[in-house]
C-alpha cells in the first residue's frame, strides 16, 4: 500500500469516527433529561437525583458510549480501514462538544461554582474514555452485536429519521406540561438538609430578626442545584486542593476558600440578609397579619409584594444569572403565604 493510499484510509478512518461522535451527542442531546440552564427547573439537580436509580443512571451513561464505539471499531475494521484513530476521532469529538464546551459555558457565565462543576465534567470526559477504550478491547469478541456497514448505514438513516421526528414533536409540545411543582421542589429540599436543620434554620432567623421566607427560599433555591452528595464532594475537592481555591459550600452556597459546613454557609446567610435588606421589607416580610379592612388588606399586601421585590433584585446580586433572583422570590412568596 502505497504512503498516499495510506493517508486515504486514516482520513477515511477518522471522518468515520467522527460520524460516530456526532451520532454519540445527537443521542444524548435528543433522548436526555435536560439540566437546567441554572435555576429553571425543568427538573433541578436534587429532582433528578430523587427520581433516578443509580443503576439506571450508570446504564444511560454507559450503553451510548460503549455500543457506538462497538460500532465504530466494528465497522471500520470490515471497511479495512484503520480503528483506532476512528476511535480517537470519535471519543475525542464527543468529549470536547459535551464536556470541554460544558467547562468552557460554565466558566463564562455568571454565577458560582465552575471549578467544582470542572471537577465534575473532567470525571466525565474520563469516563468516556474509559468506556470507549473497553469497548476497544471488546470489539472482536463482541462484533456480532454490529451489524454489516450495508445494514448498519441503513439502521443509522432509521434511528436519525425517528429521532428527528420525536425532536420535532417534542419542540412543538414543549411546555404544555405547566410550571415546576413548587411543593414538591420544597419538600425535597427540607429532606435533603434534614428536618432538623431546616427547624434550625428557622430559630436562627427568629434570633436574628431575618425573614425565615427569605432564607429558606434561598436554601431552597440552592439545594436543588446541589444536593448533600454535591455538597460532600465540594468538601473533597476543597481539602484535596488544600483549601487555597475559593469554592461555594454548604445550602446557601457561600463562597470561601476554607470548607463551611451547612449550618455555618446558613449563619453566613442571615448576616448578608441581615446587613443587605431594608428594615421595611424586613417588618413586612417577618409578620403575615390576617386583616378585615379591605383597604388596610390592601395597603399591607402591597408592602408584601414590594418586600418581594427587593428581595429578587437582592437576590440577583448574589447570583446575576437572569433567573436566581425571579426563583428565589418566588419560593419566599410561596413560603411566606404559607402555601407550602
Amino acid at each position: 500500500m502505497s504512503s498516499l493510499e495510506q493517508i486515504k484510509d486514516i482520513l477515511l478512518s477518522v471522518i468515520l469516527g467522527l460520524f460516530g461522535g456526532v451520532l454519540l451527542k445527537a443521542f444524548y442531546s435528543m433522548v436526555r433529561v435536560k439540566a437546567p440552564t441554572s435555576y429553571a427547573y425543568a427538573a433541578s439537580h436534587l429532582q433528578r437525583t430523587a427520581r433516578t436509580s443509580i443503576a439506571g443512571y450508570l446504564l444511560f451513561r454507559f450503553a451510548p458510549v460503549y455500543f457506538v464505539s462497538l460500532a465504530v471499531c466494528v465497522t471500520v475494521e470490515r471497511l479495512g480501514l484503520y480503528v483506532l484513530p476512528a476511535l480517537i476521532s470519535s471519543t475525542a469529538l464527543f468529549v470536547i462538544v459535551s464536556s470541554v464546551v460544558s467547562i468552557y459555558n460554565r466558566w463564562i457565565a455568571p454565577g458560582k461554582g465552575a471549578q467544582f462543576h470542572t471537577v465534575l465534567q473532567l470525571f466525565s470526559g474520563l469516563l468516556t474514555v474509559v468506556i470507549a477504550l473497553l469497548a476497544y478491547c471488546s470489539y472482536s469478541s463482541a462484533s456480532f452485536l454490529v451489524p454489516e456497514p450495508n445494514e448498519f448505514v441503513i439502521a443509522i438513516w432509521t434511528a436519525v429519521f425517528v429521532g428527528v421526528v420525536t425532536q420535532l414533536f417534542a419542540g412543538i409540545t414543549a411546555g404544555v406540561a405547566g410550571d415546576f411543582d413548587l411543593a414538591e421542589v420544597v419538600n425535597l429540599a427540607k429532606k435533603d438538609v434534614g428536618v432538623e436543620t431546616w427547624e434550625w434554620i428557622r430559630s436562627e432567623c427568629r434570633k436574628s430578626s431575618v425573614p425565615w421566607c427569605v432564607v429558606a427560599a434561598i436554601v431552597v433555591v440552592e439545594v436543588n442545584e446541589r444536593p448533600a452528595w454535591m455538597r460532600r464532594a465540594e468538601r473533597i475537592c476543597a481539602y484535596a486542593t488544600l483549601q487555597r481555591i475559593t469554592m461555594s459550600f454548604g445550602v446557601t452556597q457561600e463562597s470561601s476558600k476554607h470548607v463551611l459546613t451547612d449550618e455555618d454557609s446558613v449563619c453566613l446567610t442571615i448576616r448578608w440578609v441581615a446587613d443587605n435588606l431594608s428594615e421595611e421589607s424586613k417588618g413586612y416580610l417577618l409578620c403575615n397579619k390576617d386583616i378585615r379592612d379591605l383597604d388596610e388588606r390592601l395597603r399591607f399586601h402591597d408592602g408584601v409584594e414590594k418586600a418581594i421585590d427587593e428581595v429578587i433584585a437582592l437576590a440577583a446580586t448574589r447570583n446575576p444569572d437572569g433567573r436566581y433572583g425571579d426563583m428565589v422570590g418566588k419560593v419566599a412568596r410561596k413560603l411566606y403565604r404559607g402555601f407550602v
